[in-house]
């Protein structure tokens, strides 16, 4: 089984989307399909990658709960990481899951380090 190695907080976590785990994460995310939430949002919010990464563990990994994913991503983040790399890391574990053989953003990526940089300034003013 192919996987994405996502490694965070000096831990290396096999990540992988499975049909069943994919429908799951759907359903958890409100019943919209995951590649047009992609489509629609540019930026993930801390809840959409939280969820992307604990659903991705469940294949591979055992023992991690939503809870768990919530404390290693607060713990990257008090380590000088961000969530716009982590962003990168669910299209990463996207990828390698058979979504798209390509991001569906990844033509505009420019353009989307840009809208996110500015959406940052937004929510600190």
């Amino acid at each position: 089984m192919k996987y994405h190695t996502l490694e965070i907080n000096g831990q290396e976590l096999k990540c992988r989307l499975t049909t069943q785990n994919t429908r799951k994460l759907e359903e958890k995310l409100g019943g919209e399909s995951l590649m047009l939430m992609l489509v629609k949002k540019k930026v993930l919010g801390a809840g959409d990658i939280s969820a992307i990464i604990h659903s991705s563990l469940q294949a591979l990994e055992h023992g991690w709960t939503s809870q768990k994913v919530d404390n290693l991503i607060d713990e990257y983040i008090d380590n000088d990481g961000d969530l716009f790399t982590l962003q990168q890391e669910c299209m990463n574990i996207m990828k390698v899951s058979g979504f798209f053989k390509e991001s569906p953003q990844s033509q505009e990526q420019e353009v989307d380090k840009e809208e996110a940089k500015e959406a940052m300034k937004l929510l600190l003013n």
